[in-house]
């Protein structure tokens, strides 16, 4: 396994080298493994860029796992770290409006991974940025789902979930991306690094039962900590407090299911 993570270690950093630009740049943090590595890879590489976590957190909910992780990055790595953090159901509205029109669904899954995205991207833009860099596409060439542990053919089902990927990307986060004016940058998702990736051995991705386990010991091997290499999966949606939010917004508002709250902000 040593080969395959020095030659990934080697593709990721030659994806972030390709991809900067002399325009201020930002990177969507979570905390996560995924967007920690690109992190990671930019502060070594010696290249300038803040960071961006969210939290939606409209019922005095504890802070976010993304909060708490993002935080602690952060403060070792000395990165430069921007929390945004919405409490007002207002806020929560006006932007689920914004989401709404461009994905032109009210499915509450993916209107609550938009949601925390639409919010980091909408802050990016004032604060100037041009380019964000995000983890996307990570789970989907590394085995990061439940599905790929129920698979029989590891590598067969991370080509059809990057093929999924891809269609979502340009449904989701590149409507956002454009309607905030920012170019969104996928290191994962770089030509060569995908290729490689597809090809190692799906034992090398699912190891002991955990998910993207040549990926962790890659991380674990540029220097991350243990807390980040080593952090469960955990949906945006979930990590930011969203999808909870929601419900109690959509409680508020006299609805039983997120679906029909949405639904009446869509077509309001």
């Amino acid at each position: 396994m040593k080969e395959e993570i020095d030659r990934l270690k080697e593709l990721l950093i030659n994806s972030i080298n390709k991809n900067i630009k002399n325009e201020k740049m930002g990177l969507l943090l979570s905390g996560g493994l995924d967007s920690s590595i690109v992190a990671y890879l930019l502060k070594i590489t010696k290249h300038k860029f803040i960071c961006y976590v969210v939290e939606i957190n409209n019922s005095n909910f504890k802070n976010s796992e993304d909060i708490i992780y993002a935080k602690r990055l952060a403060k070792d790595l000395g990165l430069k770290l921007r929390i945004i953090k919405i409490e007002d159901d207002r806020k929560i509205e006006r932007e689920l409006k914004i989401v709404l029109s461009l994905i032109k669904k009210a499915d509450a899954v993916k209107v609550s991974i938009a949601l925390p995205i639409q919010f980091a991207l909408k802050q990016a833009k004032k604060d100037g940025c041009k380019y964000i860099f995000y983890g996307g596409g990570c789970d989907s060439i590394f085995a990061g789902f439940n599905k790929h542990k129920q698979s029989a053919d590891i590598n067969k089902q991370c080509l059809e979930s990057f093929q999924e990927c891809k269609e979502k990307i340009k449904i989701r986060e590149i409507k956002l991306a454009d309607h905030n004016k920012i170019k969104l940058i996928f290191p994962f998702l770089d030509k060569e690094l995908v290729k490689y990736a597809l090809k190692i051995p799906g034992e090398y991705k699912i190891k002991d039962n955990v998910e993207k386990y040549i990926l962790r010991k890659t991380a674990e091997n540029i220097g991350l900590p243990k807390y980040i290499t080593m952090r469960k999966k955990k949906a945006i949606q979930y990590s930011s407090n969203c999808q909870k939010s929601l419900k109690k917004l959509t409680k508020r508002r006299g609805f039983k299911k997120i679906k029909d709250y949405l639904k009446s902000l869509h077509y309001r």
